[in-house]
């Protein structure tokens, strides 16, 4: 296995965490554990989590905060190891740490990133289904998000405070970008296709039509610098977009527990 495929869970656990760290609403969002560190049980993986006592391991390889027996002279192999038997219990790697450094997509695509060695590596791991359930409630909670922050965009703008309205909108669309990326990268897993969505009745290229026609409406407004048009479509036009949007992510995060039970 190629280290470089875990790129897609590393980049759908960012997505998904800053989805929930950044993009929340006020109140407190429920606990989402696999985008905090999983702590896995000792059984479920066999005895390579009990700590190592034979010499000669250099290097240690922690998955969760438990401590492995895996034996690895480079990162390459560490990790190509840790995902072979995470995997066994239906988990993936979704964050790296080499000695002390986050690693990203640009590390694992190094050659000689990965042929290095370390003194420590730390894994956490998630289960798939269970990143991208988060990431749908996430995403939920993103969007309902934007639409306090449009909603105050356009209050600024009416009151003649159009920069300060601009600055406003603009952070709601880095929330709709934010979503949007996720949303892509959550198929690209493949636990779960977009045909499977619909067979489930949920309506998601209808809601992402309705959200890049009112952003069309949206962008037009704003190239013509009408600052009217900009507050009313988001004040008036844009919300019944949002809780479209919304209650078909919802959706999705309820439907795809279901759906990943009957692939197994």
């Amino acid at each position: 296995m190629a280290i470089t495929s875990l790129q897609t869970p590393l980049r759908l656990h960012q997505s998904a965490a800053d989805l929930g760290s950044r993009y929340q609403r006020r109140r407190p969002s429920k606990s989402h554990d696999s985008l905090n560190g999983l702590a896995i049980a000792a059984d479920s993986i066999g005895t390579a989590l009990q700590p190592s006592r034979r010499k000669g391991y250099t290097m240690r390889i922690l998955l969760d905060d438990r401590e492995t027996t895996l034996h690895a002279e480079t990162v390459e192999v560490a990790l190509r190891e840790a995902a072979t038997l995470v995997g066994k219990s239906g988990r993936m790697i979704v964050e790296i740490e080499v000695d002390g450094i986050a690693w990203g997509e640009d590390d694992l695509a190094s050659p000689e990133h990965a042929k290095r060695g370390a003194r420590e590596i730390r894994l956490a791991t998630a289960h798939p289904a269970e990143l991208l359930r988060d990431t749908f409630v996430n995403a939920t909670e993103a969007v309902l998000n934007a639409e306090e922050i449009q909603r105050s965009a356009a209050k600024l703008m009416q009151a003649n405070r159009e920069g300060e309205g601009m600055q406003k909108l603009l952070e709601a669309l880095a929330i709709w970008n934010t979503v949007q990326l996720a949303i892509a990268r959550c198929f690209e897993l493949t636990v779960i296709t977009r045909e499977e969505v619909r067979a489930a009745g949920i309506d998601l290229d209808g809601a992402i039509a309705a959200l890049d026609a009112q952003l069309r409406t949206l962008r037009d407004a704003m190239q013509s610098k009408d600052m009217t048009g900009v507050s009313d479509c988001l004040m008036y036009e844009f919300p019944e977009t949002t809780r479209r949007f919304a209650q078909t992510l919802a959706s999705i995060a309820s439907a795809v527990g279901k759906i990943a039970a009957a692939k197994k």
